[in-house]
């Protein structure tokens, strides 16, 4: 029938749970700024409105406010007249519910209270404290357990913003003292650069000073050494004359004993006991013996040096032997030239810096540098042959330069 409700069948819902959903959901009612408890008032007008917000609305009110005020006051005049119905508490209620639509209408949808609470949540995470609070406490339809909670919440928000502002505080103090201390240092410092700059041209003037009145007196001592010098330069030339005397006599000297040794000698005719067949089980001849009684082997093989003894031990000739630098130092060279009178040096076992001192050595001290091939006892003895003949030969040729007859 039109206008009733049919019972039931076998398997329709429980007759509570369908007319609950039948009958209309009741209207969620919003409060205004003056119909809100005093406390609530209060902590709504000074977490959801500004200082410029409340000038605002005073002004369009044109409410008389003395000029002295401070934020206090003006809060506290809002506090007041928010608490009845008037043209400032209407201005201020429009501000909010203009300003915070958006979470009025968020929380008017909410049904249960753990929606509530998520949407608060949400917008405390967003840093939408102001807009989540003004629309929880406007509304009717919000449990009292879930509007005393938030209110303690921004309650102890408040006290947090506080200390945060006291540590804030306190922080600038440092700053400031820190500040007013860098900028002491920084005055010291730089009137320690300004006296360092003045001493520097303090000292600069006096150097100045001292370098004009010294100047006389260093002319006259660039003339005394320009004098000593010229002296000195006559002397060095003189030395430098003789010394080209002596190299032209030496270069000379030089040039005759080389023609007068490349002059054969006329051999001697045998006689008839020296044509006779030698007999062959008779020893070999003994060398006849050195004129010069020292010499020097530089470099060589070990291994050959004592029968290179042996070659001069039966010479009448004192064997020195240096190994061109692998144990015995460079710098002996020079010294054993000197206790030396002839020098022999085998090329093929020798290093080219030891041969090259030794050669200039044996020209600065006058000794007889004579390089063989090899390092070996033939070459050995030949070589004390060569200057055997080459001894001979001086000194033929100094008895012939002082009037000998052969």
């Amino acid at each position: 029938m039109h206008g009733k409700l049919a019972p039931p069948g076998p398997h329709a819902p429980d007759i509570a749970d369908y007319l609950s959903k039948m009958l209309p959901r009741p209207s969620s009612r919003r409060l205004a700024l003056w119909e809100i408890e005093g406390g609530t008032r209060c902590s709504i007008i000074g977490t959801c409105l500004s200082d410029h917000d409340l000038l605002t609305a005073i002004h369009k009110n044109e409410v008389q406010l003395d000029r002295r005020a401070r934020s206090y006051d003006i809060h506290s005049h809002c506090v007041r007249a928010a608490g009845q119905c008037s043209p400032l508490s209407r201005t201020l209620t429009k501000m909010l519910d203009r300003r915070f639509a958006g979470a009025i209408r968020l929380i008017g949808r909410c049904e249960t209270d753990g929606e509530m609470g998520s949407i608060w949540k949400r917008l405390c995470d967003n840093g939408q404290i102001a807009a989540g609070y003004w629309a929880i406490m406007s509304h009717t339809h919000v449990p009292d357990s879930i509007k005393v909670r938030v209110f303690g919440e921004v309650h102890m928000l408040s006290h947090l913003n506080g200390h945060d502002a006291n540590q804030l505080a306190l922080r600038l103090a440092e700053a400031d003292r820190k500040n007013a201390d860098l900028e002491a240092r920084l005055r010291r410092c730089e009137q320690a650069k300004r006296d360092a700059l003045a001493e520097r041209d303090a000292a600069r003037a006096a150097l100045a000073a001292t370098a004009a009145s010294s100047s006389v007196t260093l002319r006259r001592a660039a003339f005394s050494v320009k004098g000593a010098d010229g002296r000195l330069q006559h002397k060095l030339a003189k030395c430098e004359r003789a010394l080209l005397s002596a190299r032209a006599r030496a270069r000379h000297a030089e040039e005759t004993i080389g023609r007068m040794t490349a002059r054969p000698l006329q051999p001697r005719r045998p006689t008839a006991k020296e044509t006779r067949l030698p007999d062959r089980n008779a020893p070999s001849p003994i060398p006849a013996p050195l004129p010069l009684r020292r010499i020097l082997y530089l470099g060589g093989r070990t291994s050959v040096v004592p029968h290179l003894r042996e070659a001069a031990a039966a010479r009448k000739a004192a064997f020195l032997h240096h190994d061109g630098g692998i144990e015995d130092g460079l710098h002996r060279i020079e010294e054993m030239i000197e206790g030396c009178d002839a020098v022999i040096c085998p090329v093929d076992c020798i290093s080219h810096g030891a041969c090259r001192m030794a050669k200039a050595a044996c020209q600065r001290l006058n000794k007889r540098f004579l390089p063989i091939a090899t390092a070996s006892r033939s070459g050995f003895e030949r070589a004390l042959d060569e200057l055997s003949r080459q001894a001979t030969v001086t000194r033929l040729s100094a008895d012939h330069s002082r009037g000998h007859v052969w």
